[in-house]
C-alpha cells in the first residue's frame, strides 16, 4: 500500500459485532483510535504504555494515565494489564494477525496463479501460433531450405555449397523468381558454354547467383545434351510417368528430355 502498511483495518463486520455495537459512540471512536495507535507504535497487536502517555490520553480526551487505562479496560477485544507500579501497562488486541495482518501478497499470488492456470491453454496456443508465424516469416526471408536443396541438386557444378547457401539466402528466391532461376539452370545446363570441355566454364553456384546469372542470355543450346533435374523429379518421372514432381510441376521449367 502507499503508506507502507501503516494502517488499521476497520472491517465492515464490526457493525454486526454485538460487543462493538453496544458501545457508546465515543467509546467506539476510542476503540478505533487505539487500534490505529497500536498499529503505528506497537508490535503485532501489542503495546507498552508508560505514564503519562499524553498523546494517547489526548486522543481519548481524558486527563490522566489512570483514566486512560480505565477507558481502555472498557473496550471489547482488548486486554490491558498493569506491568509496574501502575505506571506501565500492557495493551493487547485479540486476533490481531487475523484481522490486521497484511495478507495481500499471498492473495495476489493466489489470484495470479488462478488466472495463469485458467489462461494457460490459451497462452500456449498464442505462443505456438507466434512461433509458427515467426518460422514462416524466417523461411520467406531466408528462402526455403528445400528449394535450395533442389537448386543445388540441379546445378551442374557443385562447389562451395556453404557460400552458395549464403548467396541463396541473400536473394531470398520465391514464387516467380524461384521459377526463373530453376528454368535458367535447366537451360544453361544445355548451353555450349556450360557443356564444353567437361563443364570447365560453368561458374560456381554462389558466383552465378550473386551475378543474377538467370537474367543472362543463353548461347546456342546443344541438342545432344540431356537436361538434369532434381533427384525428386527423376524419381517421379520413373515411378509416375511424369516429367516433373508435384512441386516442380507448378514452376515454369522446360519439359524434360527423355
Amino acid at each position: 500500500m502507499s503508506d507502507q502498511g501503516i494502517w488499521f483495518k476497520l472491517w465492515c463486520s464490526s457493525v454486526d459485532d454485538p460487543s462493538l455495537d453496544n458501545l457508546p459512540i465515543e467509546d467506539f471512536g476510542r476503540w478505533a483510535k487505539l487500534g490505529a495507535y497500536v498499529k503505528r507504535h506497537g508490535t503485532a497487536g501489542k503495546l507498552i504504555l508508560e505514564a503519562p502517555a499524553r498523546a494517547l490520553a489526548g486522543a481519548f480526551q481524558v486527563g490522566s494515565f489512570e483514566t486512560l487505562c480505565a477507558a481502555i479496560s472498557r473496550l471489547p477485544h482488548v486486554d490491558i494489564t498493569t506491568v509496574t507500579c501502575e505506571t506501565v501497562a500492557s495493551v493487547t488486541f485479540h486476533n490481531w494477525e487475523r484481522f490486521q495482518g497484511d495478507n495481500s501478497t499471498h492473495r495476489v499470488r493466489k489470484f495470479r496463479h488462478h488466472v495463469t492456470s485458467a489462461n494457460g491453454g490459451e497462452e500456449k496456443r498464442i505462443e505456438e501460433n507466434r512461433s509458427t508465424t515467426t518460422t514462416r516469416a524466417r523461411l520467406v526471408h531466408e528462402g526455403c531450405p528445400n528449394d535450395f536443396d533442389s537448386f543445388w541438386e540441379s546445378y551442374p557444378k557443385k562447389r562451395s555449397k556453404g557460400d552458395a547457401l549464403r548467396a541463396w539466402k541473400s536473394i531470398k528466391p520465391a514464387g516467380a523468381l524461384l521459377g526463373r532461376i530453376t528454368a535458367a539452370v535447366a537451360r544453361f545446363s544445355l548451353s555450349r558454354d556450360w557443356t564444353k570441355e567437361g563443364g570447365r566454364y560453368i561458374p560456381y553456384p554462389a558466383t552465378w547467383l550473386r551475378a543474377k546469372g538467370w537474367e543472362d542470355q543463353v548461347d546456342t543450346v546443344r541438342d545432344d545434351v540431356k537436361p538434369t533435374y532434381c533427384a525428386m523429379c527423376r524419381i517421379a518421372s520413373a515411378e509416375l510417368g511424369s516429367d516433373l514432381c508435384l512441386s516442380c510441376r507448378n514452376r515454369p521449367m522446360p519439359k524434360a528430355v527423355t
